[in-house]
């Protein structure tokens, strides 16, 4: 059974956005893409007003087999309230499936999103975030934090595996 995004929420029908936020993206030879200095969970600078070259955006907006897209996408990208950049998947940019796929449960249409924000000017810490719209549907990916911090001194945390040798 096929569900238009007009009727129901992105939550309900499982379209997910999921992305990582990066100073630069890479085409590489083979059809590969390179993400040069992912940000995790902050972007931290010294004080605010703030700006950056670039800030660039990679992410796989996923839609199930069940959920037919019927218009075009609208990606925004946002620094809090305010709109950074905007963009348009046109209707048609959304993959076909294939019949085998089209019957699996499991089956899914992916669609690339690649933002380059340049140059990024911040006023205040915010949270920066990306959405797609259909219709009167929207659904964000996970924001990053504008913040002020030292770079040098931030870190991840190492997790260990245990029992891997």
């Amino acid at each position: 059974m096929k569900h238009s995004l007009g009727k129901m929420g992105f939550e309900m029908k499982g379209v997910r956005l999921h992305g990582f936020f990066c100073d630069d993206i890479r085409q590489e030879v083979g059809g590969k893409t390179s993400l040069m200095g992912c940000y995790h969970t902050d972007i931290l600078f010294k004080k605010f007003p703030a700006a950056i070259h670039q800030l660039c955006f990679l992410g796989r907006l996923v839609i199930p087999v069940d959920v037919n897209v019927e218009e075009d996408i609208f990606v925004t990208a946002f620094a809090g309230s305010g709109v950074l950049i905007k963009g348009v998947v046109p209707r048609t940019g959304v993959p076909e499936l294939t019949e085998e796929e089209k019957k699996s449960e499991n089956g899914v249409s992916v669609v690339t999103i690649e933002l380059v924000i340049s140059p990024l000017r911040i006023e205040e810490p915010c949270l920066i975030s990306v959405s797609a719209r259909i219709g009167d549907h929207e659904i964000r990916a996970l924001p990053l934090r504008a913040a002020v911090g030292d770079p040098a001194k931030y870190s991840l945390p190492i997790i260990e595996a245990a029992g891997i040798p």
